[in-house]
């Protein structure tokens, strides 16, 4: 749980808009949770993930950066937590936290 307290952190301090938690523990064995964040634009999207990556490389198993250009969303998976980071419309496009909204963490 320190991990995903230390990334929701990180967000925060990058100002990533809008942090969700989904727990997936019991439903997925590649990963137990799922951070979803706005981003004002891809330039600040990038920001947040370079600063992820940057901050946890050394402690902590970065196992998927994925950044396909026109996407509006990017992914980090940081040991057991994947990381989604929108911008534009695609978050609510993709809409995963109702796709997934049996597995919202209350603490949010």
């Amino acid at each position: 749980m320190e991990l995903l307290e230390f990334i929701k952190e990180r967000i925060d301090e990058k100002i990533g808009d809008d942090i969700t938690v989904l727990d997936f523990r019991t439903q997925n064995p590649f990963y137990d949770y799922a951070v979803i964040c706005s981003a004002r634009n891809e330039a600040h999207a990038s920001s947040i993930i370079d600063d992820l990556e940057d901050k946890c490389a050394a402690e902590h198993e970065i196992r998927l950066i994925d950044r396909h250009k026109d996407s509006e969303w990017y992914l980090i998976q940081i040991d057991e937590i994947l990381v989604h980071v929108f911008w534009g419309a695609a978050r609510d496009y993709y809409a995963l936290e109702e796709l997934w909204k049996d597995l919202l963490c209350k603490e949010n």
